[in-house]
């Protein structure tokens, strides 16, 4: 026969046991209840940080195109140009900054051209959407683009490579180089591919700075990278 004592004890011991395992049966569940709320959220948290970024920046004219049906109210999942810069996935090919410049025409005929010879921006993606954006609403050499003319419109971007200070023309090929002149605090750069021979091609970039034919400047190759 058991001592009332003792069995007294082991009920006891053995509810504190079954206590035991109740609550670690609770703070199991409620641990487990935590992670799957805190993945919940980083889930969600992830989601809204990459809600843009569903793109691959493939092709830097089709950014223009994009910029360009965001500029003429065309229906878009972005409300601004901040938000269409960031959707993009920047390939490694486009990740380095480099001077840049969109060139828009229709039926072989520029309607906007506007860039920079040197980085402004941090990746060629981010530099063709703000660029185009600034051929839009800054480009004063040529009548102001309609809403109704954007889809006929061809982009180009030229990405700039190297500017090279060369002494004479003899070696210039306009359709491969583009060129930069300079004199007396006055600049201009023609494109590659903007002139048919190199006589031409400092003749159109004196004009364009507004440098008389016959003064002597300095003049500069433009090794670049095309995009049509």
């Amino acid at each position: 026969m058991k001592h009332p004592h003792l069995t007294s004890l082991m009920v006891d011991q053995d509810n504190s046991c079954k206590g035991k395992h109740v609550l670690q049966n609770l703070l199991e569940i409620d641990l487990r209840s935590r992670f799957m709320l805190l993945k919940i959220l980083l889930i969600s948290s992830l989601s809204c940080q990459s809600a843009f970024a569903i793109q691959t920046a493939d092709s830097l004219p089709e950014v223009v195109r994009q910029t360009l049906a965001l500029h003429f109210g065309e229906p878009t999942q972005y409300k601004n140009f901040d938000e269409l810069a960031q959707s993009f996935v920047v390939p490694n090919k486009f990740k380095k900054p480099a001077g840049l410049f969109v060139t828009l025409s229709r039926k072989g005929k520029t309607r906007a051209c506007w860039g920079s010879m040197y980085p402004q921006y941090p990746n060629l993606v981010v530099g063709a959407v703000y660029t185009t954006e600034s051929a839009l609403s800054k480009e004063y050499r040529y009548k102001k683009i309609k809403a109704s003319e954007w889809q006929f419109l061809k982009p180009q971007v030229t990405v700039v490579r190297a500017v090279e200070p060369i002494g004479s023309m003899r070696d210039q090929n306009p359709l491969i180089y583009g060129l930069m002149v300079r004199a007396g605090g006055k600049s201009a750069v023609i494109l590659p591919g903007e002139a048919i021979d190199a006589h031409y091609q400092l003749v159109m970039c004196k004009l364009k700075a507004g440098i008389p034919s016959t003064q002597t400047c300095q003049i500069y190759r433009i090794k670049a990278d095309v995009f049509k």
